[in-house]
């Protein structure tokens, strides 16, 4: 019984120092999840709409930007 006391207590001690960091991941899961699980507005089984028949031809975007957050002065 003592030994198990007594590893009991090593691992938590052990794990203790990163419940912050299971915090933060937490809350970061909370938000992924939220963004899966959310409704959208616009249903993608609807048959309502316009219907185009044939596309053929290029395909051109134009004033069309793109950027990194964490890298603004790459582009």
């Amino acid at each position: 019984v003592f030994l198990s006391i007594t590893f009991s207590s090593y691992c938590l001690g052990t794990a203790a120092p990163h419940s912050g960091t299971f915090s933060i991941a937490r809350g970061a899961a909370f938000k992924v999840f939220k963004i899966i699980y959310q409704k959208p507005t616009i249903d993608s089984f609807s048959s309502d709409g316009h219907k185009l028949d044939h596309i053929k031809g290029p395909l051109e975007f134009n004033n069309v930007q793109f950027s990194y957050f964490s890298r603004p002065d790459v582009q």
